[in-house]
């Protein structure tokens, strides 16, 4: 399962806050069955600089569930796995669009010959 929703909090300040979370259910994989999973991932953006800056905070990970655990039972052994990788984290991120904003589109462009026989 997995959900992303985008909520805007202040159209007229450009903030923005998301939210992402991805569920994967308890599976069984030949001798191995593997937990459920999960990940919650939340944002905040802010847009400045007339429209062309944008600062994003992030945390991923959040409830810490992304734990693989695993078992594989075969014959007379019992084997348990537990990682957990590198899923956790924070981070800033900053975005601005260069360039010149106001340029215009470009010309309209004439059919086709594979346009016009349509």
């Amino acid at each position: 399962v997995y959900a992303d929703n985008r909520f805007t909090l202040n159209k007229k300040g450009g903030l923005v806050a998301q939210i992402n979370y991805y569920y994967r259910s308890p599976i069984v994989q030949g001798t191995n069955t593997y937990s459920a999973m999960s990940n919650l991932t939340l944002s905040i953006s802010k847009k400045f600089l007339d429209g062309n800056g944008e600062l994003t905070l992030i945390g991923s990970d959040l409830l810490r569930g992304e734990m693989v655990r695993g078992t594989t039972q075969y014959a007379n052994q019992y084997n348990y796995t537990e990682s957990y990788g590198e899923n956790r984290y924070f981070r800033m991120q900053f975005r601005y669009n260069f360039g010149n904003q106001k340029l215009d589109n470009g010309r309209a462009r004439d059919k086709t010959d594979e346009q016009k026989r349509l």
